[in-house]
């Protein structure tokens, strides 16, 4: 058996000799990957679906029709990760679209200081507006946009996914968004004026290069031998993700069948495909709040369930209602449970009035509390939860 191990020793020297170091030829075992590290997005039963989040060093697509929130739902993983990281957290966004909007991204709970056209706006100056007013951005957040547009503009898509292919090959970021995805001006396009015909497939081949490019970028070990983690996020509207609105197929005449779009160029570079759908109008009295977001996973690698399904509430206004979210769940998985008429959160005597609601409030007002449920919460739910015939969660009892 030695010998036998000897000989093949020696034939993968000999490779790596020859290809110069650009190669090489491991023992299976000595792999090292990412995909056990998680992005949570803090939508509790969303990240029990995905065995605790999105796997690092993956590429994870987004996709729904108009107005199901996309964008939203990427600014909460982006906000968990600020949670979780801190000071560390490192995120990048870019878009193909409009610029980003930093009141929404804070409605979505991300950490980011007042820009100075803000605090302009605000009524101060640059030099005297107060820390409490200006806030503070917690770790790194990047915008990715356009510079010299005599550079730029000559091929704004390509410089945008270049750069954006950086950022991760530096390995220094835990995510990355990419919205809009559909929407770029390729160096096709710009040479071509309005009134010109382009070719239909120039945006699918320069995402499909991009996707490639990803492969390679993510499969290079770090400077220092650690996988690279980057989770990257893509944004896709339904109908240039390629697929139809429950089944994961292309409806006849929705996608014609010679438009190569960024969908298709995604087909196998993407590790998780989650489709977002809205469902009913959530309403106080006759007045619509919020609605239903219902989520399902297309394509899961990684340790993801593929069918796995599950809802949300979005509040207008508000973003996802994450304290109902964990309420609900934590009520199914025991770890808030009724007292009579009281409840108890966790393993604690105190006795909490006003029904769940009650319980609500009183985790609304202490974070450290909800903090504590939720990882409680979701330790509890992994170990119980198995899947019923038609792929949703339910409680193994």
């Amino acid at each position: 058996m030695a010998k036998g191990r000897s000989k093949f020793d020696k034939l993968r020297a000999k490779i790596e000799k020859d290809m110069k170091g650009a190669v090489r030829i491991q023992d299976v075992e000595d792999v090292t990957a990412p995909f056990h590290l998680r992005r949570p997005s803090g939508v509790l039963n969303l990240d029990i679906g995905t065995d605790g989040g999105m796997p690092g060093g993956s590429i994870v697509q987004l996709h729904g029709r108009d107005g199901v929130s996309k964008t939203g739902l990427s600014f909460h993983y982006c906000a968990e990760n600020q949670r979780v990281y801190g000071a560390e957290s490192a995120i990048f966004v870019a878009s193909f679209g409009y610029k980003p909007d930093l009141n929404y991204m804070r409605m979505c709970g991300m950490r980011l200081a007042l820009s100075d056209q803000e605090v302009l706006e605000a009524g101060y100056t640059l030099e005297d507006v107060p820390a409490a007013v200006r806030g503070e951005t917690i770790g790194e957040v990047f915008f990715l946009d356009l510079g010299l547009v005599n550079i730029a503009a000559e091929a704004p898509a390509e410089t945008i996914f270049a750069a954006a292919a950086s950022l991760v090959e530096s390995g220094m970021f835990q995510l990355g968004v990419v919205d809009e995805f559909g929407s770029g001006e390729t160096k096709d396009v710009v040479v071509k004026g309005l009134e010109e015909t382009v070719k239909v497939a120039a945006w699918a081949s320069l995402v499909t290069r991009f996707c490639q490019r990803m492969y390679t970028i993510l499969r290079i070990p770090l400077e220092d031998g650690s996988p690279n983690a980057t989770t990257l996020f893509v944004l896709n509207p339904a109908r240039a993700a390629g697929v139809g609105g429950s089944g994961g197929r292309v409806k006849p005449g929705y996608v014609p069948p010679d438009n190569m779009t960024s969908g298709f160029a995604l087909k196998h570079a993407k590790a998780v495909d989650i489709l977002l759908k809205s469902g009913a109008q959530v309403k106080q009295g006759k007045n619509r709040v919020g609605k239903q977001v219902h989520w399902r996973i297309i394509k899961g690698k990684h340790g993801l369930h593929e069918g796995l399904s599950g809802t949300y509430v979005w509040l207008d206004g508000e973003g996802i209602d994450m304290v109902t979210e964990l309420a609900n769940a934590a009520k199914t998985f025991d770890t808030i449970h009724r007292a009579g008429r009281w409840w108890r959160i966790l393993d604690d005597e105190d006795k909490i009035e006003g029904g769940l609601e009650g319980v609500i409030d009183l985790l609304r007002e202490e974070p450290e509390l909800y903090q504590e449920l939720y990882e409680k919460t979701i330790a509890e739910a992994q170990d119980s939860l198995i899947l019923d015939d038609d792929d949703s969660i339910h409680e193994d009892k």
